[in-house]
C-alpha cells in the first residue's frame, strides 16, 4: 500500500496509507488543513473515548472540493457517512439545524462516493 507524508500547520510530520475508499467504521479525522494536503481526507478509526487509532490513519484521495466540503462537514460533527444520513433527514427547527442539514446533505454524496459498502451475509 502506498503511503505520504505531509506536515502539519507546526511543522510535524505523518505518515498516512493511501486508500481508495474509506472503509466502514472509519471518520474524517477533523485536523482540517493541519493536515497539509489539499488533495486528500484523512480517516481513521475512532475510540470510544474520541481518540484516534493511530495505526489506522489512512488518507484518501478526492478532488479539492470533496475534500473541503468534508472538512466542513467534520467540523459541525458530520464525520461520516451515517452522520451525513442522520443529519440530513432530520427536520431542522432552528437556523443553526437547517446549516447543518445543508452541509449534511453535501457531504453525504460526496460519503456516498467514497465509502466502501459494507457486505451483507
Amino acid at each position: 500500500m502506498d503511503t505520504i507524508t505531509t506536515k502539519d500547520t507546526w511543522g510535524k510530520e505523518q505518515t498516512y496509507k493511501v486508500a481508495e475508499k474509506i472503509p466502514a467504521g472509519y471518520k474524517v479525522w477533523n485536523i482540517g488543513k493541519n493536515m497539509g494536503h489539499d488533495e486528500y481526507i484523512p480517516v481513521c478509526v475512532v475510540r470510544s473515548d474520541f481518540r484516534i487509532v493511530p495505526e489506522t490513519l489512512l488518507a484518501v484521495h478526492m478532488e479539492k472540493q470533496e475534500v473541503e466540503t468534508l472538512r466542513v462537514a467534520a467540523n459541525r460533527g458530520i464525520d461520516c457517512l451515517e452522520a451525513a444520513r442522520r443529519i440530513s433527514r432530520k427536520v431542522p427547527k432552528n437556523p443553526s439545524e437547517v446549516i447543518r442539514s445543508g452541509l449534511a446533505s453535501a457531504a453525504l454524496e460526496v460519503f456516498e462516493k467514497y465509502t466502501e459498502k459494507e457486505e451483507h451475509q
